[in-house]
C-alpha cells in the first residue's frame, strides 16, 4: 500500500466540526428505516464503507461526520487481502477493526482520533482490536502502540483470551501456544496491562491459563512478580443436570489440579504464597480434587508441600481418604495411609460414613485390607444409622466381593475380640497343598500302614 503523508492533527479539527450531540440530517445508524433520513444515510454510508475498503482518506473525512462510526458491517468482494485470513469473511466489523485487518494506518488513526469511536465494540473477543494486533506481532505493532492512547480499552479480555490458548476460532483455525505466548508476553510489557485484571465473571489470565494446561504462559504470569497465584474465579457447573449454578473461589491451582495439568500444578505451588489448603465455595482442597480424581502423582506432589493438611473435610465432611476409598482408588489411599497424621476415621457428615464404610460397602476388596491393617483403624466406629462397617455391608451391600469382605471384616472383628480377652490368636491353617500338609498326609499313611 502507497504511504501517504498527511497531517492527522490538522484532520482532527475536521473530523469534529459536528458539536458534540448533534445529528446531522444524513446520520446512518443502522437503525434508521424513514424514507429521506434513510435513503440519504444510506448513500452516505455507503461512502464511508467504501473509503474504508479503499483506503479513500479524503471519502471518510467527508463522510464519516454524518455516520455512526460504530457500526457493524460487512465488506465483500475486495480487492485488498487481510491479514485475519479467512476468518474475517461473512462477518461484520467496524470501521475501526476493518482499517486494522486491511493494514491502514492512516485510516486507522483518522478513526481513532473520533471522540465517538468505541475501541471495544466487537461482534466476537476473536477479532478484537487488541487481539489482532497482538497477534500480528510486528506487521501490526503501531495500531497496537496506538490503541492504548484511548483510556478504555479493553485489556484484560484478550490476556485472558490468549492464556486461554489453544483458541479454537468459528473457522476451526487454531493459534498455537507459541503464538498466543508472544501475545502474553507483549501485553505483559505493555503499560496499563496488569495480570490480575479479571474479566467480567472475574476470571484471571492465570485462572484461564491454569484451567487449559498452559505451563509456558502460566509461567510467564508468574514471572512478572505481579500475580496473585490466590486470586479465585466464580464458575458456572450444573446442578443436577437440571440449570445452573456457581462454585465460587475457585483459585489457579484447585482448577488446574481438578483437570489434572501436573506441570502447571509443580509451578504454582512453587510460589512461596501459595495457599496450598485454599478450598472452593464447597470446601473442596485441591487435594480433595485430585484425590477424588485418581491422580496418584499429583496426590503425591501436594503431600510433599509444606503446610498441608490432608485431613480437611468439605462442607459435606468429605475427607481426601473417604473419597479415594469410595472410588476404588488404591494407589492414593497407600499414599494417604503413610502419613503419621492421617485421620483414618473421618466421617462424612450426611452419612456418618468413614472410610471402612465407603470402600467395604462398594467392595473395594485391597482398600479394605489397607485399612484393617493401619493401627489406629476403628471398624467399630457407627454410622449415622448406627451401623458398623460389618452391619452396614451385610444389610446394604450388593457387591460382588460382598462375601469376601464380609470374612475380612468378620475375622479382623474376631481377632479383635480375642487379644481384648487377652487370648493368643489362633494359628493360621495350613492352606492345602502346602508342605506342612503334605508331610502331615503322608505320616497318616504311614500310621495306617
Amino acid at each position: 500500500m502507497v504511504q501517504r503523508d498527511i497531517d492527522v492533527e490538522a484532520l482532527y479539527q475536521v473530523t469534529h466540526e459536528r458539536k458534540a450531540g448533534e445529528l446531522t440530517p444524513c446520520l446512518w445508524t443502522g437503525k434508521i428505516r424513514d424514507s429521506d433520513k434513510h435513503e440519504c444515510g444510506a448513500k452516505v454510508f455507503v461512502k464511508f464503507k467504501d473509503a474504508i475498503k479503499f483506503g479513500n482518506v479524503d471519502s471518510l473525512i467527508s463522510s464519516m461526520r454524518e455516520v455512526d462510526v460504530n457500526h457493524l458491517f460487512y465488506i465483500e468482494g475486495t480487492h485488498r487481502v487481510s491479514v485475519w485470513g479467512s476468518t474475517w469473511k461473512g462477518r461484520a466489523h467496524t470501521a475501526l477493526q476493518w482499517s486494522l485487518l486491511f493494514g491502514d494506518i492512516e485510516i486507522f488513526k483518522i478513526l481513532l482520533m473520533d471522540d465517538r469511536i468505541d475501541v471495544n465494540k466487537t461482534t466476537s473477543p476473536l477479532h478484537s482490536l487488541l487481539v489482532v494486533a497482538a497477534v500480528n506481532g510486528p506487521a501490526r505493532a503501531r495500531f497496537y502502540e496506538l490503541l492504548f492512547i484511548k483510556e478504555k480499552l479493553d485489556t484484560a479480555s484478550p490476556l485472558v483470551y490468549f492464556s486461554s490458548c489453544p483458541v479454537v476460532l468459528p473457522e476451526e483455525v487454531r493459534f498455537s501456544e507459541s503464538i498466543c505466548l508472544a501475545a502474553v508476553k507483549l501485553l505483559l510489557k505493555t503499560k496499563g496491562v496488569h495480570p490480575n485484571t479479571a474479566i467480567s465473571d472475574t476470571t484471571t489470565a492465570l485462572y484461564a491459563a491454569s484451567a487449559r494446561g498452559n505451563v509456558h504462559i502460566v509461567r510467564a504470569l508468574l514471572a512478572t512478580d505481579l500475580v496473585d497465584v490466590n486470586k479465585a474465579t466464580m464458575e458456572w457447573v450444573t446442578v443436577n443436570g437440571n440449570g445452573f449454578g456457581t462454585n465460587d473461589n475457585v483459585t489457579s491451582p484447585l482448577r488446574a489440579c481438578a483437570n489434572g495439568h501436573r506441570l502447571v500444578v509443580e509451578s504454582l505451588v512453587a510460589q512461596s504464597d501459595i495457599a496450598v489448603n485454599e478450598p472452593n465455595s464447597s470446601g473442596a482442597t485441591p487435594l480433595l480434587q485430585v484425590a477424588s480424581n485418581g491422580d496418584v502423582d499429583l496426590v503425591k506432589l501436594l503431600l510433599r508441600q509444606p503446610g498441608i493438611d490432608l485431613n480437611l473435610q468439605s462442607k459435606s465432611g468429605t475427607a481426601p481418604l473417604f473419597a479415594a476409598s469410595s472410588k476404588g482408588h488404591v494407589e492414593i489411599v497407600k499414599e494417604l495411609l503413610q502419613q503419621s497424621d492421617i485421620a483414618v476415621n473421618t466421617a462424612e457428615y450426611s452419612t456418618g460414613w468413614t472410610p471402612l464404610h465407603g470402600a467395604s460397602h462398594l467392595g473395594f476388596v485391597e482398600i479394605v485390607k489397607l485399612l484393617l491393617e493401619h493401627s489406629k483403624i476403628d471398624f467399630d466406629e457407627a454410622s449415622n444409622q448406627g451401623n458398623t462397617a460389618l452391619k452396614n455391608v451385610l444389610r446394604y451391600s450388593t457387591s460382588e466381593a460382598r462375601d469376601e469382605i464380609v470374612a475380612l471384616l468378620t475375622k479382623r472383628k474376631r481377632d479383635f475380640d480375642r487379644i481384648s480377652r487377652g487370648l493368643p490368636l489362633p494359628t493360621p491353617r495350613p492352606a492345602a497343598g502346602s508342605p506342612i500338609v503334605r508331610r502331615s498326609q503322608r505320616k497318616t499313611k504311614r500310621t495306617k500302614k
